[in-house]
């Protein structure tokens, strides 16, 4: 699973340092988690690797431009084996972290936003 790592210095740049921005951005990604999450859990029963890899792609703008960046990279990862069609590749165990750790920063940055 990714540590939370958030680069403040970035997100910063990217919004101007307008915090009622971030704290929109990250209410919309919280409202596309669950989009998300149906889209990757039916692409990975169907083995729709295209599917994966393009739901991926969304998923890793929407996290990086909060500053995400190791999480980034993570989901990156599931991004790339799909588009090589890993059959070996764990995209649900994978997945599964991606969410749980996406959360986890998402707690972590409002909680920071309310400092």
């Amino acid at each position: 699973m990714t540590d939370i790592n958030i680069n403040i210095q970035g997100l910063m740049f990217r919004t101007a340092g307008d915090t009622e921005l971030i704290k929109d951005l990250c209410k919309l990604i919280r409202n596309q988690i669950p989009d998300y999450d149906s889209a990757l859990q039916l692409a990975i029963s169907n083995l729709d690797y295209q599917e994966i890899a393009t739901t991926c792609h969304k998923m890793k703008s929407s996290v990086a431009v909060l500053g995400f960046d190791k999480l980034s990279a993570e989901i990156l990862n599931v991004e790339e084996n799909a588009l090589k069609k890993s059959s070996d590749f764990e995209f649900s165990n994978k997945i599964n972290c991606i969410f749980i750790s996406l959360n986890k920063h998402l707690i972590e940055l409002e909680n920071f936003l309310k400092e």
